[in-house]
């Protein structure tokens, strides 16, 4: 792997941003972002990759195998950015893609099944709010009626920011639910401080956590802040703080390691200094890798908050904005990258995803896997994501003896 030539895209487009503060902020469809895929489409096209940019805006880098009949092999991750994002999120992984075809097309090595290194749009949801968008529509979960139905903060409709974008809007080439596709395997940083922590060079994931949100709300009675007796109030902002304080407690002494708990909402009404909270309306982000496990802590804040009801007087309801059910990737799969990471001697750890990525959708129509690489103290989502060189590298050369692997079991078995 060359990583002087990964450094520089990863610099180059990491210089592909709209305005902001700090960091880089790049939504789909916007100048900025067509800057990005233009240097890509330049970069395959140099590297002798068939271009091809999809009727939503995924981009494809083929590399022709000697069998033009055999399944395909793809490996790649989004361009997309949240505000004020980092450099490598989602990055790392089309620039790797794009390493493990130049080099396989520099060595002369061509593989027995086409190789395609794939940049997927709207992953992280920042234009029109849908996460993992694009590779919705390569499932076929979505479809043309969408394009109608999704709208930026400016009140652009999908379709109107296609034609922008593409001139056109046909979506005819998208969908590939069906195609003959043996494997696709997804490189992505870790988000999160575990390898660094434990000094592993990559994580291998098994399965990309179910992520269940719930809406909470609690009613109560305002009242002055100075003359309603503590002992008379229906505070709905204190009794918010005893299920979250409860709930966060039970997950930790019950399910540490296997899931997480995040409330990342959290308002009163009236929301005023000096007035009782009569209102509080929070959100509760439950994720593991076992969905029993999300059941189990979903019907304890049930409990918890029948219990409040009957202690304090104040109303509960809650209700589930969105359920996604874990996803186990590839075992086969898993057990190559490992035994890719054995012979380049590099340590390797088996590990769920605790965020979402596109691996999942992928893998309700194609056998899927994902590589993790560190990032420098767990830090994503931010201006000070960060990923060392050397696991730059690692993570490249992984992908690289991985697709190799997987060419070799696959054509074994054709």
């Amino acid at each position: 792997m060359n990583i002087e030539r990964m450094k520089k895209d990863i610099r180059v487009l990491s210089g592909f941003t709209e305005p902001c503060e700090k960091g880089i902020t790049r939504p789909s469809y916007t100048a900025s972002y067509r800057r990005a895929i233009d240097y890509l489409k330049r970069e395959m096209a140099q590297a002798g990759l068939q271009v091809h940019e999809d009727g939503i805006g995924n981009l494809y880098g083929k590399l022709p195998g000697q069998n033009s009949l055999a399944a395909t092999i793809i490996s790649g991750s989004h361009i997309d950015t949240v505000r004020c994002g980092g450099a490598y999120d989602g990055i790392a992984g089309v620039v790797c893609a794009l390493e493990a075809a130049r080099t396989l097309k520099g060595e002369g090595c061509s593989l027995e099944h086409p190789f395609e290194v794939m940049g997927i749009v709207e992953e992280e949801g920042t234009r029109f709010g849908h996460v993992m968008m694009g590779s919705q529509f390569v499932t076929g979960s979505y479809d043309a009626s969408r394009l109608n139905q999704f709208f930026d903060a400016d009140g652009i409709s999908l379709e109107s920011a296609l034609k922008g974008y593409l001139g056109n809007v046909d979506l005819s080439d998208v969908c590939r639910k069906g195609e003959n596709v043996s494997a696709y395997v997804e490189l992505h940083i870790e988000q999160g401080p575990l390898l660094e922590e434990s000094h592993t060079d990559i994580g291998i994931v098994e399965n990309i956590v179910g992520i269940s949100v719930l809406s909470v709300t609690i009613r109560g009675v305002a009242g002055h802040a100075g003359t309603l007796p503590m002992d008379l109030r229906r505070d709905a902002g204190l009794g918010a703080f005893r299920l979250i304080l409860d709930g966060n407690n039970y997950v930790l002494q019950n399910y540490t390691g296997r899931a997480t708990i995040t409330v990342g909402h959290f308002h009163l009404e009236p929301d005023s200094a000096n007035v009782v909270p009569g209102k509080c309306v929070f959100t509760v982000d439950i994720r593991s890798g076992d969905e029993k496990i999300i059941d189990n802590i979903t019907r304890y804040f049930q409990k918890i908050s029948r219990k409040l009801e009957k202690e304090s007087g104040l109303g509960v309801e809650i209700e589930t904005l969105t359920k996604k059910k874990p996803v186990a990737l590839d075992h086969e799969y898993q057990d190559i990258i490992q035994e890719s990471c054995k012979n380049l001697g590099y340590t390797c750890r088996k590990m769920d995803s605790g965020a979402g990525h596109d691996a999942m959708n992928f893998a309700g129509i194609w056998r899927s896997a994902m590589i993790f690489i560190p990032c420098r103290k767990g830090i994503t989502h931010h201006p000070d994501e960060f990923v060392e060189d050397r696991w730059l590298e690692n993570g490249a050369e992984v992908l690289f003896e991985t697709i190799r692997q997987i060419d070799r079991i696959a054509s074994q078995t054709c």
